[in-house]
């Protein structure tokens, strides 16, 4: 189990080191660490992304993992290669990166939906705001629900899993977009699960931790899985009681919720980037009626019940519309 705070990374192969130096958003342990990416890695950082080769297409998955000020170059030393080898497309990028993409290398962009993040201090139940969520705790608590690190393999978990799978509108995970979680100890992730009082796996999630210079400085709640048959508001406990378990008292750590999918964005994050009308127009229609596809509002609505920070994700193209593109992402998440 990984709580320490500083880690010399001096020996580490270059994705991990460059990963515990600047790896402190909510997707930087997938892109370090998922099997299905590949990472283009200079001294300065590395993009993940994954080939499609029918189509000629690259696409890269969440932003850079680098300092701020090397993220230019990065970005710009993976575009070089990448371009000659064919097409390129970005998916699930934030702002910053979505607008030197459309100002540098002629992109346009259209929004993914909404990443949510939140530090801990204090009680995060307290308020008026967070009243349902407080709900949803109070009642997993009511019914008995302990939270517990998992210190070593458990069975137990891939039997919830698999019961959570099969009460999915898709009964099977995508790949590449969204956190595959082996349901087993890995390095730089604290699992945690949910038992009843006759220590029954209700459900459990994974965090991966974030850091910045060596210093652990949040986690992200990557994974949830729970039984169909567990307590209402188990997710919620899972998350507020398993944060407190990583974060173990400290006083400047930040629970990184990840993304609402497809969520429509505030006003207040909409940016005048070239627009892709076909992307746009498709990820309105999932999110509006593709629920037996894609949860999106269900998705959404439980971030919401957080009232935390949020912030814009892009999918970037480099033409409207991204025919090849969208053949590729399909092809490459839904890879069975």
């Amino acid at each position: 189990m990984m709580f320490a705070l500083v880690v010399a990374s001096t020996a580490l192969a270059p994705v991990e080191r460059l990963y515990l130096s600047h790896g402190h958003r909510a997707n930087s342990f997938s892109a370090a660490f998922d099997p299905d990416l590949e990472r283009h890695v200079t001294d300065q950082g590395f993009v993940a992304f994954a080939r499609h080769e029918c189509t000629k297409t690259s696409l890269a998955f969440f932003d850079p993992v680098c300092a701020e000020a090397h993220m230019e170059a990065v970005l710009d030393s993976f575009m070089e290669r990448e371009r000659q080898r064919g097409r390129v497309a970005f998916w699930k990028v934030s702002t910053a990166t979505a607008r030197y993409l459309c100002e540098r290398h002629g992109f346009a962009a259209a929004p993914y939906g909404t990443e949510h993040a939140l530090d801990l201090s204090g009680d995060m139940l307290r308020g008026p705001k967070r009243r349902n969520l407080r709900r949803d705790v109070n009642n997993a608590r009511k019914a008995g629900a302990r939270v517990e690190v998992v210190a070593a393999a458990d069975a137990s978990l891939t039997t919830c899993e698999r019961r959570w799978l099969a009460a999915r509108p898709q009964s099977r995970e995508i790949r590449r977009a969204t956190r595959r979680c082996r349901a087993a100890p890995e390095p730089y992730c604290t699992k945690v699960r949910a038992v009843d009082d006759t220590g029954a796996t209700l459900g459990w999630a994974a965090f991966d931790h974030c850091y910045r210079d060596g210093v652990l400085v949040g986690a992200g709640f990557s994974t949830v899985r729970w039984d169909p048959c567990a307590p209402k508001g188990l997710p919620a406990l899972l998350a507020v009681d398993g944060a407190a378990l990583v974060a173990q008292d400290s006083d400047t750590f930040r629970l990184e919720l990840g993304e609402a999918p497809l969520a429509p964005l505030p006003r207040h994050l909409a940016e005048d980037f070239p627009p892709l009308p076909f992307v746009g127009a498709v990820t309105r229609l999932v999110y509006d009626r593709g629920r037996l596809l894609y949860n999106a509002r269900g998705i959404s609505a439980w971030k919401r019940k957080w009232r935390a920070d949020e912030a814009a994700l892009w999918i970037c193209c480099e033409r409207d519309p991204p025919v090849f593109e969208t053949v590729a992402a399909l092809a490459l998440i839904y890879d069975p």
